[in-house]
């Protein structure tokens, strides 16, 4: 009883609410699990209508790299490739597209470090041990921020 009084503790500071029970921890499980999946296919969804409304010859150039980052992912056993962390934050940066598009286009312009910091407040834990792998992992994926230094003057309006 005492190993499911210290999963039941927890539980209850990873999800922030009490978790006394069994069938407790698996409605907050369920939950996650759903609430995930909701902003996943929202994802989705931004991804294709954004797809749509670009010229053919972008859409065959994204629809080509699917393949290639599919198995930096996956191996033909089905096992993830690399380091588990990189994975999950490659899929973090799916999940939050939509708000890593803003910080792209952000006055003054966000670089990798704000986007990074960002990203662990969201999930509350530090990401990667060094920095510089997470730079890496936006190298690799052509993720584009601002240059890290100093900030460019405002443009008068």
């Amino acid at each position: 009883m005492a190993g499911k009084e210290s999963l039941f503790a927890a539980a209850s500071g990873h999800f922030q609410r009490p978790i006394t029970s069994e069938s407790e921890l698996l409605q907050a499980g369920q939950e996650r699990l759903e609430s995930k999946g909701s902003e996943l296919m929202s994802v989705v969804s931004t991804v294709l209508q954004f797809l749509a409304s670009q010229a053919v010859a972008e859409q065959h150039k994204f629809l080509c790299g699917i393949p290639e980052g599919f198995v930096m992912v996956l191996n033909n056993e089905a096992d993830f490739t690399g380091k588990r962390k990189r994975y999950e934050v490659f899929i973090l940066l799916l999940i939050h597209w939509p708000e890593i598009a803003e910080m792209q286009q952000a006055q003054p312009p966000k670089t990798r470090r704000d986007l990074s910091e960002w990203l662990e407040k969201q999930e509350g834990q530090q990401l990667f041990d060094d920095p510089k792998a997470f730079y890496e992992l936006c190298g690799d994926i052509d993720l584009d921020l601002a240059p890290p230094g100093h900030p460019s003057k405002a443009q008068p309006q």
